[in-house]
């Protein structure tokens, strides 16, 4: 999961109770929550990249989920 710190429909608070739940599972399937300081939501689609921070925070999940 790629979110960021200022994601409108997965608030700090919530990104918290998820990683929570996930971790309690007795489930073998891993799971990453990566966090991305200032970003909103789709970030990974629709950020600026003349601006670096937000080309940084774009390019980074995909670099991610490909690793």
């Amino acid at each position: 999961i790629h979110v960021g710190t200022n994601d409108i429909f997965l608030p700090n608070k919530t990104v918290e109770h998820v990683k929570a739940a996930l971790a309690e599972e007795k489930s073998d399937a891993p799971f990453e929550i990566n966090v991305f300081q200032d970003a909103v939501h789709g970030f990974a689609v629709h950020g600026d990249i003349s601006d670096a921070k937000e080309k940084e925070n774009k390019e980074a999940p995909a670099n991610a989920t490909l690793r």
